[in-house]
């Protein structure tokens, strides 16, 4: 060992040298009984290897022989980089000169990998100033790096992440909050560290910090929506997610907190669009349908009576010809205004369609007091002309009145009343007509076509066409929409539309809907009897069958009826849902627990809100064909159908868009994110040996 300095028995100096041999024994043996996770060794003050203890040794697969004389830079934890090797020279360097330094490695461990450690090279004197020896010592903190690198990475991430975090403290003050939270808030760090939650959250101020830290260490976490203070003193509405944790002896609540601005925004949005015409600013159809509701039972109550009255503007067609679409829009404002005015906030307003306004006379006596006021309006709105673009435009309307309660005793009889004396004025010489029983009248062919709807269920004569809904993304068929039709011998097949009403309105619709359960049932057992990839099948349900007390009943009994899944699901249209709610919720529950998706059809053309969709057992929005036929053409519609697929996707449904016809509006949807289509562009509906001779297991039909 005299080659690089160590002192043997041999040597001429006698017994200083045998003291020095058992000091390095001593050291060595001190070295190799440190921690695992410790490298020792022993250099000559130019570099040489000297000692290293086992841990240093066992971690590259080396002996003491291995390396001993060698330069430290060519040994296994420094050879592969020269930025470890510079760091050493300069720290031996320093230790020669009797200084300690210290520096950071990285070294490749035999079967292990890349391991970090924390090297501490001290100068060992002599004589109190002569360096005799270079001691190292180096601890492993590869973990320790490992967990600060992750802390950093999650610090990095919770600072830069869109949704706010507060954590508070058992006494509900802010102990940390990120970039989003100071932004939300409009706080700086500095100033939102320590502030009370109360002074930020209404709902907190409301019930109290305590009560909400027991709340979360008994459930250890709660989810609502709240209302938190800006620092400027201004709301924002959030949803709020709060944690409970427990760390050692330490408590926090962890608030994640996103800014719902955007949403409460994007509802308003949605039931405005719902509810009120876009470009005048009324009341729609269906708002204007409640809004006689509740003036019915006013009435009722006071024991007056109402008048509906819908106001169509003759020539309107003419106007908007001649004078181009932005001058007709303009005169439609003028004249929704005019009715603003001279209704003084006791007459309520409506605007129907194109050139049609509806509003409600309440307070009245009897049948003259009607047509006085009826009179007054016409000369009050139209009495004088419209100043459009420079140039006056004289304007005039057609009225049919309904009175309540003389000519019904629901909001939509008295508006199909009103409707009739419309079609009976604009039939004659006469600017307004009240309605009268003479105007409603059940033509010849009418009875006839109820008598042979009456025998067209025992002969037969009913058939299923199905027409795919279609996923966007893959263009695989997820199912089919069952679609009633009637095979008349003498007529062929008859328009929906023109017996439907029909059979709801005789009651025929409960056997006949029973008929369409039992068959789309068959149909997909037989499907799957052939080995088939069956698509679930979907029914619509009208609402004379919902609102039987039989309705859950008979539809266990033929499900019941098939031993095998049965894949029906169920559709029903957003008007129906909007009665008797507790009633609805518990029939559907029950429908759904056996096995059959609700999905609520032609989506947007009611009033239902979004907070009450959460409140149904619905999987499914299907938007109705008018939005998606004019939504190329009028950007409001357009922005709707965006709306109305973001916030069901919040609500986690499926969206389906009925009436697709041309691909520009199949990429729209797809644009919007939309789930499914259905429509022409892809089939219509054709019978069920059609469907499984052109699709059902086939490959997909759109890309």
């Amino acid at each position: 060992m005299s080659d690089v300095g160590i002192p043997t028995p041999s040597d001429s100096s006698g017994q200083r040298e045998m003291e020095q041999v058992k000091s390095l024994s001593d050291i060595y043996q001190v070295m190799d009984n440190l921690s695992p996770s410790v490298f020792a060794g022993l250099a000559t003050i130019d570099g040489k290897v000297i000692y290293a203890n086992r841990s240093a040794l066992d971690a590259v697969g080396a002996t003491i022989e291995d390396i001993k004389g060698q330069s430290v830079e060519s040994t296994p934890w420094m050879a592969h980089s020269e930025n470890t090797r510079r760091e050493w020279r300069k720290a031996l360097a320093a230790a020669a000169g009797g200084i300690p330094s210290r520096f950071e490695f990285t070294y490749q461990a035999a079967g292990t990998g890349p391991r970090t450690m924390d090297l501490t090279v001290r100068p060992a004197m002599e004589g109190g100033d002569q360096v005799r020896y270079i001691v190292t010592t180096a601890q492993d903190i590869t973990e320790r790096r490992r967990i600060e690198q992750l802390l950093g990475i999650t610090h990095f991430a919770i600072e830069r992440a869109k949704i706010a975090l507060l954590q508070l403290s058992p006494d509900g003050r802010v102990y940390y909050a990120n970039v989003a939270a100071c932004k939300l808030l409009g706080y700086a760090s500095d100033k939102l560290h320590g502030l009370a939650i109360e002074k930020i959250s209404k709902h907190v101020q409301s019930i109290g910090w305590p009560t909400v830290w027991r709340r979360l260490q008994e459930r250890s976490s709660l989810h609502y929506e709240a209302v938190y203070f800006r620092a400027d003193g201004n709301e924002v509405p959030v949803e709020v997610t709060a944690i409970y944790g427990r760390f050692g002896a330490d408590e926090y609540a962890f608030g994640f907190v996103a800014d719902l601005s955007e949403r409460k925004t994007a509802e308003r949005h949605i039931h405005f669009l719902a509810h009120f015409d876009v470009l005048t600013g009324l009341p729609n159809r269906h708002t204007f349908l409640e809004t006689t509701e509740r003036n019915m039972a006013i009435a009722m109550h006071a024991r007056t009576s109402i008048a509906v009255v819908i106001a169509d503007i003759e020539r309107f067609r003419l106007i908007n010809d001649t004078l181009g679409r932005a001058r007709a829009d303009q005169l439609l404002q003028e004249i929704a205004e005019r009715f603003r005015h001279y209704a003084k906030g006791q007459d309520r307003l409506a605007r129907l369609g194109a050139d049609q306004f509806a509003l409600i006379i309440t307070d009245m006596r009897d049948e003259q007091e009607v047509e006085d006021r009826v009179e007054r309006k016409l000369k009050e709105v139209f009495g004088t002309p419209f100043l459009i673009g420079g140039n006056e435009i004289y304007a005039a309307a057609k009225i049919g009145v309904a009175i309540f309660p003389r000519d019904g005793s629901d909001a939509e009889t008295m508006f199909q009343k009103a409707e009739i004396a419309l079609n009976s004025a604009k039939k004659s010489i006469e600017k307004y007509r009240l309605y009268n029983l003479g105007m409603g009248e059940v033509p010849t062919d009418r009875l006839k076509l109820e008598n042979k709807l009456r025998h067209a269920l025992e002969r037969g004569q009913f058939l299923l066409h199905y027409q795919p809904k279609v996923n966007l993304a893959s263009g695989h068929i997820e199912g089919v929409e069952a679609l009633l039709r009637w095979n008349d011998p003498e007529a062929g097949l008859v328009a929906p539309m023109r017996f439907i009403p029909l059979l709801e309105e005789t009651g025929l619709i409960v056997e006949v809907g029973a008929w369409v359960f039992r068959q789309a049932l068959h149909d997909y057992h037989d499907w799957c009897s052939r080995g088939l990839d069956a698509p679930r099948i979907a029914v619509n349900v009208s609402i004379v069958q919902i609102h039987r007390p039989d309705f859950v009943s008979c539809l266990r009994r033929e499900i019941e009826s098939h031993k095998a899944p049965h894949g029906i699901d169920l559709e029903i249209t957003e008007t129906i849902l909007m009665g008797d709610v507790q009633a609805n919720v518990e029939k559907l529950s029950a429908v759904r627990a056996m096995g059959c998706g609700i999905g609520i059809d032609d989506f947007g053309t009611g009033y239902s809100s979004l907070a009450y969709l959460t409140k149904l057992p619905v999987q499914t929005l299907k938007i109705d064909r008018s939005f998606v036929s004019t939504m190329l053409d009028e950007p409001n519609t357009k922005t709707l159908v965006s709306v109305i697929i973001s916030m069901a996707h919040a609500l986690k449904l499926q969206v389906v868009a009925e009436g697709v016809e041309t691909e520009l509006q199949a990429d729209t949807l797809r644009l919007f994110g939309c789930d499914q289509m259905q429509g022409y562009l892809f089939s219509k509906p054709i019978p069920a040996d059609d469907l499984v001779a052109k699709f059902l297991g086939s490959r997909p039909i759109a890309t």
